[in-house]
């Protein structure tokens, strides 16, 4: 069994990348019939990341582990990207190149 790289206790600052590609969790909430708030998951693939960045896919879960799984599993073969690791991934500027810093 491979152990998932992206899991629980780091989903909301890592992404999986190839290239220009990257794969991510976002979160997100609607109101569903009891009116109760929902908290939702979208798997996420874009081309490259940034505000603008074209969304290619995305796919909504109700369940962060089964969002994580779907992640793990069919972007397998893409490299880690760990956003608080302060270095730049492939071609993109890693925390330490924000502007807020």
């Amino acid at each position: 069994m491979t152990i998932p790289r992206i899991h629980e206790n780091n989903w909301n600052f890592c992404h999986l990348i190839s290239g220009e590609l990257h794969a991510f969790l976002s979160f997100g909430a609607q109101i569903n019939a009891q009116n109760e708030c929902q908290e939702l998951y979208y798997l996420n693939l874009t081309q490259g990341f940034s505000e603008d960045a074209p969304n290619l896919s995305q796919q909504c879960f109700n369940q962060l582990s089964v969002a994580l799984k779907e992640l793990n599993q069919r972007y397998q073969h893409f490299d880690l990207w760990d956003m608080n690791s302060q270095s730049s991934g492939p071609g993109e500027g890693g925390c330490s190149t924000c502007q807020a810093h």
